[in-house]
């Protein structure tokens, strides 16, 4: 009788420890996820940031390009030309992460996922910064002549 009241306790344990680390499993899945879904929105309010620019971009270009056009130094047309292909080299960025950027990650483990996002998070950032450096970039050059 002992020796069954031990073996029931002992089983009894065992299910009780098993079902602790399958709830914790499920915890750190839940948390998981979270994260992926956290990373997922900084990702996109980047990206919705960044499409604010287009318009500020093609202004840009435009007025660049009407300023290479007027008779000025060659050296300035040459900074209009090239600000206005650093700003073409921001847009394309742009569009370049947009389609390669996979948005439905579900398919993918935890893990993975993560590390996806991350990895994109840090592109969508570094297009942010082209473009704002490009944008700024232009404002600064076109406002010399814009008086």
């Amino acid at each position: 009788m002992k020796k069954i009241l031990l073996f029931a306790l002992l089983a009894c344990l065992l299910y009780a420890c098993g079902n602790k680390t399958k709830q914790t499993g499920e915890q750190d899945t839940v948390k998981n996820k979270d994260e992926a879904k956290q990373l997922f929105d900084r990702v996109i309010a980047v990206h919705d940031e960044v499409m604010t620019y287009e318009r500020m971009i093609m202004e840009n270009k435009m007025k660049l390009d009407s300023l290479s056009k007027l008779d000025i130094k060659p050296a300035e047309k040459d900074s209009a030309m090239l600000l206005s292909k650093n700003l073409t080299i921001a847009e394309n960025a742009m569009g370049d992460w947009m389609h390669k950027f996979e948005p439905d990650y579900s398919g993918k483990p935890n893990d993975e996922a993560i590390k996806y996002l991350t990895a994109q998070e840090t592109q969508i950032k570094h297009v942010d910064s082209l473009t704002k450096a490009a944008i700024k970039a232009s404002w600064q050059f076109y406002s010399k002549y814009n008086k």
